[in-house]
């Protein structure tokens, strides 16, 4: 598969993230030959819109606006398409097999944005602030 995204993980990792719509955690520490130690499915798109300005990998130290405090524990990835996000924890040893959990945009009153509204092309976590910036057909949204 063809990989659109990557991402160090402390203690020799790396995160992939490839247009079948699947992330895989690898041990870098075992090189010459990497061992895969965990795989992230259903990942959104269609495959061949899966861009890495679409990806973000949400660190544990810095909290997130995306996660809860029981997930802050392990990395967590975020992937974007359309008006949707899926969300996915990253344990930091061999573990079973997730599926991505979605997660829908809502405006301030609390509804949620249509796919008409909303077509994510790009995004960006800010730690600092905790604020996600969504780059969408011309438009900028704002997640708090």
């Amino acid at each position: 598969a063809v990989v659109v995204a990557g991402g160090a993980i402390p203690r020799h990792k790396l995160l992939t993230i490839s247009r079948d719509k699947t992330g895989i955690l690898w041990n870098l520490k075992s090189l010459p030959e990497p061992k895969k130690l965990f795989t992230i499915r259903d990942l959104p798109g269609d495959g061949t819109n899966m861009t890495a300005q679409s990806i973000v990998i949400e660190h544990p130290s810095r909290g997130g606006i995306l996660s809860s405090p029981s997930e802050t524990n392990s990395f967590l990835l975020h992937a974007a398409y359309g008006n949707k996000i899926k969300s996915a924890s990253i344990p930091l040893a061999e573990s079973e097999d997730a599926k991505a959990t979605s997660k829908k945009f809502r405006n301030f009153s609390g509804k949620e944005i249509s796919k008409k509204e909303m077509n994510i092309h790009s995004m960006v976590f800010l730690p600092l602030r905790e604020l996600l910036l969504v780059g969408s057909d011309g438009k900028i949204f704002l997640g708090l």
